[in-house]
């Protein structure tokens, strides 16, 4: 399309859209949009921006599984798993999450084994889905970025200049557990944790 017939189609599709009652997408949709067009990268920064606004388990089961199936990061993908557990414990999701988590550590056995244990290699340990949720936690906080507190910041004001939304304070908070038990405790040149 050329320039005139895009403009031309965006009035159209807002003129259309304002009598029809239609909604502009949503952070989750252009995650999900994304998603489907093979940016994954992109639509991990949509589904981000979509975890202050919507259905919080359903958008960390999409980041998941993004994680786990097409970037190849098993840690980030038991993060998200274990934030779907710590939302719903029970269900066909949290099912769903705690055997995807032992996939992924059974993943990480036979990395770590070199061989299956079929082939004649060491048995795999058993871990509970808690425990390897746990360990994909503490090895997704070694990717994940940090950030040094200024004079004024408080969890919502950093929620909101990395996620634009000031609802994620209390994920910011529970990333930091080992440090902050209150998000009033917060100090200038503290380096926290952003999930």
């Amino acid at each position: 399309m050329d320039v005139r017939r895009t403009t031309l189609f965006t009035i159209i599709c807002c003129f259309a859209g304002f009598f029809s009652g239609c909604h502009p997408e949503n952070a989750e949709q252009k995650g999900d949009n994304e998603a489907k067009s093979g940016r994954f990268d992109s639509a991990i920064y949509w589904y981000e921006a979509a975890l202050g606004t919507e259905d919080r388990s359903s958008v960390h089961w999409k980041m998941a599984e993004i994680f786990a199936n097409k970037l190849r990061d098993s840690a980030s993908a038991a993060y998200h798993y274990r934030r779907i557990l710590a939302l719903h414990s029970s269900g066909a999701r949290a099912d769903a999450s705690r055997a995807a988590l032992r996939r992924l550590e059974a993943g990480s056995a036979l990395s770590e084994g070199g061989q299956n244990h079929a082939k004649g290699g060491p048995v795999p340990k058993t871990v509970s889905p808690e425990q390897a949720a746990a360990e994909g936690e503490k090895a997704a906080k070694g990717k994940v970025r940090t950030y040094v507190v200024q004079s004024g910041d408080t969890l919502v004001s950093i929620s909101k200049k990395f996620y634009q939304t000031s609802s994620r304070w209390k994920d910011i908070l529970d990333a930091n557990q080992n440090q902050l038990s209150n998000p009033d405790e917060l100090k200038v040149g503290q380096t926290i944790l952003l999930p």
